[in-house]
């Protein structure tokens, strides 16, 4: 196995990807089309639901390594005090 091979797996496994992603997007925007039709509203598609969600993510990944530790614990004192609501 070289190079080629696996430069060659992994677009294949990105092409794979994006044609399931197409996929998911065309769908729900079909389902949106039907709900729509019924009286229905859904406003967020699946491709502005999850940008969204990866904007989240890069949010998360802004906090220091300390802030993460105290929420941590902050979690770990009230699952120890019998609490179980937890706060972000």
């Amino acid at each position: 196995m070289g190079r080629g091979y696996v430069i060659e797996h992994c677009v294949s496994t990105l092409n794979l990807l994006r044609k399931e992603d197409n996929y998911r997007v065309y769908l729900t925007e079909v389902l949106r089309g039907i709900s729509k039709s019924v009286g229905c509203e859904i406003r967020l598609g699946y491709d502005e639901f999850m940008k969204n969600s990866r904007r989240g993510q890069e949010n998360a990944e802004e906090r220091t390594p300390g802030e993460i530790i105290s929420t941590i614990r902050a979690k770990a004192e009230l699952i120890n005090n019998g609490s179980t609501e937890l706060t972000s």
